[in-house]
């Protein structure tokens, strides 16, 4: 079954896709001028402090996992918001933005890439894959109780692009 999703984040029409690479595949033709960092590249970089990560996903997914020392960055905010308050913590740093999968955040970055170099940063980057290639790979995420191996779906449909089913979770992990 086909199922159309639109993400208001993006103003684009995406349907749940069969693997993460469609999806990746489908973004690099979106968002051209937009940078991607693979999941391997990125861990070694974790807790440099030449480093700042966006999570752009909504405030409940985020509650669920997301990367260590991640920033939540809602889908809507605007350049103006972000400039207000990020601003000063851009220069000479790399930054990455991750989303579920890769649209949110890919957006995000195409839609500050020119403010961000401006602000200083080094680099800009979405992480291929997101959150969700980064769960499949098991790599290790965080939420406000510690290390958490649970993610949040998004939804039914794109949460089948999830390995571990038995891990999926629309609220964080119980006490």
């Amino acid at each position: 079954m086909l199922v159309i999703v639109l993400c208001l984040a993006s103003n684009l029409v995406w349907a749940a896709p069969a693997s993460l690479e469609t999806v990746h595949t489908d973004i690099v033709v979106k968002f051209p001028d937009v940078r991607h960092l693979e999941p391997e590249r990125l861990a070694p970089m974790l807790g440099s402090d030449a480093l700042i990560i966006f999570d752009v996903r909504e405030a409940d997914e985020y509650n669920v996992s997301r990367l260590p020392d991640a920033f939540v960055l809602s889908p809507q905010t605007s350049r103006a918001q972000f400039r207000r308050d990020f601003g000063d913590k851009i220069m000479g740093r790399t930054v990455v933005f991750y989303c579920s999968v890769g649209v949110r955040s890919s957006g995000m970055a195409a839609r500050l890439q020119s403010d961000l170099e401006t602000m200083g940063a080094v680099d800009v980057f979405n992480l291929r894959g997101g959150i969700f290639g980064w769960h499949n790979d098991q790599r290790s995420m965080v939420n406000d109780s510690g290390t958490s191996d649970f993610i949040h779906p998004f939804d039914d449909d794109w949460g089948q692009l999830l390995n571990r089913s038995q891990l999926l979770r629309y609220r964080p992990d119980p006490e």
